[in-house]
């Protein structure tokens, strides 16, 4: 296992717990965080994006499935499973808690400065997402 792949599976494990001033930590002052339906930038934004995660999916566990580093970045394919069960919110609105399950696959490639994470980016099908919260034509 690669230094990178320890401190995304690190992430991982704290972001599980909802421990986002652990999670924080391991953010860079500067990060940058992007993905189909939000932006987020900053390791304040980030210690928000893991507190609304966690809300919106208390139990959510990500698994990777393959992973590979070069230099200073990882690209991971991850498998997150997870029950919707509070406000889920992107940019442009809130989502509220479906109780439904989710089952999604990413992929992820994330770029760790100095130990921290300095940018991740997450490309993912949202219209699966929102099939799957049973609100099909929301999002994208």
């Amino acid at each position: 296992m690669g230094e990178l792949r320890n401190v995304v599976e690190a992430l991982f494990e704290v972001e599980a717990r909802g421990e986002a001033d652990v999670a924080a930590r391991l953010y860079a002052p500067d990060v940058e965080f992007k993905g189909p339906m939000i932006e987020v930038h900053g390791r304040d934004g980030m210690k928000e994006l893991v507190e609304s995660s966690h809300r919106a999916f208390p139990d959510m566990k990500r698994e990777i499935i393959t992973a590979a580093e070069e230099g200073d970045t990882i690209a991971v394919q991850i498998r997150s499973k997870g029950t919707h069960l509070g406000p889920l919110g992107f940019t442009g609105g809130e989502i509220p808690a479906t109780g439904r399950p989710v089952d999604t696959e990413s992929a992820i490639f994330i770029r760790v400065e100095n130990g921290l994470v300095k940018s991740w980016h997450t490309f993912y099908d949202g219209r699966i997402l929102m099939q799957q919260l049973g609100l099909a034509g929301v999002g994208g």
